[in-house]
């Protein structure tokens, strides 16, 4: 084995703990929220085609509930990259395909709320012009790289699961939907990463 090969190997492993913790950090928090707001909380992705999207609480989840049961050590309302809360992301590093607007890297970083944690995971809402839809971005290494999408950059849809919102993979299981995929795709799913 060659010493790239074993660097390589290395940093993989690093990430997938990376993005191990960050997720159950996040899911705790999310579920603390869901559990503060009630029951019916109208911040849902269609699931299925059987519902439709329902955003208008999804600023008052994050702003109001989900940050709060996070620890951030710094905030930023809008101008995530000017005010520090964002690295410089690359348009060519997060566009996959049109109807994903909320996470180009232009409107992560110049429109998004932004949240750096503690442990220097950086979580931002799936938005547009200051408005949050029901979806999330987190980088589970902050400013290190590659801060690309699909491999340290990943999203999570928040489904309609029995009138109760639930944060996890989108329909598919894809943890990169609206960003693009790695070349090795080890956070495609879910399972994968968490069991």
């Amino acid at each position: 084995m060659t010493m790239p090969v074993i660097i390589s190997k290395y940093q993989t492993m690093v990430i997938k703990n990376q993005f191990k913790k960050s997720y159950s950090v996040i899911s705790n928090a999310f579920n603390l929220a869901i559990q503060e707001m009630g029951e019916g909380v109208d911040c849902t992705n269609k699931d299925n085609s059987t519902t439709t999207s329902s955003i208008s609480e999804c600023n008052t989840l994050w702003q109001n509930y989900f940050l709060k049961n996070l620890q951030v050590a710094k905030y930023c309302e809008s101008k995530a990259f000017e005010n520090g809360c964002v690295p410089d992301y690359k348009e060519e590093d997060f566009v996959n395909g049109a109807g994903c607007g909320g996470f180009t890297a232009t409107q992560i970083k110049e429109h998004q709320m932004a949240a750096v944690l503690s442990d220097g995971t950086i979580v931002f809402p799936y938005g547009w012009n200051g408005r949050s839809f029901a979806a999330l971005g987190f980088d589970v290494n902050g400013f290190k790289g590659p801060n690309k999408g699909g491999h340290d950059v990943f999203s999570l849809g928040i489904a309609n699961k029995g009138n109760i919102p639930v944060l996890g993979a989108w329909r598919d299981g894809y943890l990169s939907f609206c960003m693009p995929f790695a070349e090795d795709p080890l956070f495609w799913y879910l399972k994968d990463v968490l069991y």
